[in-house]
């Protein structure tokens, strides 16, 4: 059970104020979707994961499901994707997806 932040202490609303990422989201053949966004939830093969800013290096496989988006106007959207890998590397998002 998550307790209340105390006065003084940032919520997640004022983490997404935080410097942006760039995600690049392409399959073999196209690019799906590139830009600035402030939050990534991927369907992880073991579970969904969010990614903020300043996240640390990480590769992980991704299952068929839906990507959340919350871009730089804060704007939250959401993108099918099938099967892939996701590279996280100095806040820079790469997913390679098949198909």
């Amino acid at each position: 059970m998550s307790r209340p932040l105390k006065k003084g202490k940032q919520s997640w609303k004022n983490l997404l104020k935080i410097r942006p990422m760039y995600l690049k989201v392409f399959s073999p053949d196209k690019f799906i979707y590139e830009g600035n966004v402030v939050l990534v939830q991927l369907p992880g093969t073991m579970g969904s994961f969010e990614i903020l800013h300043n996240h640390a290096p990480i590769i992980a496989l991704i299952d068929k499901g839906k990507l959340k988006i919350i871009d730089e106007g804060r704007n939250k959207f959401f993108l099918e994707v099938n099967p892939g890998i996701v590279e996280v590397n100095n806040n820079m998002i790469t997913l390679l997806t098949e198909e």
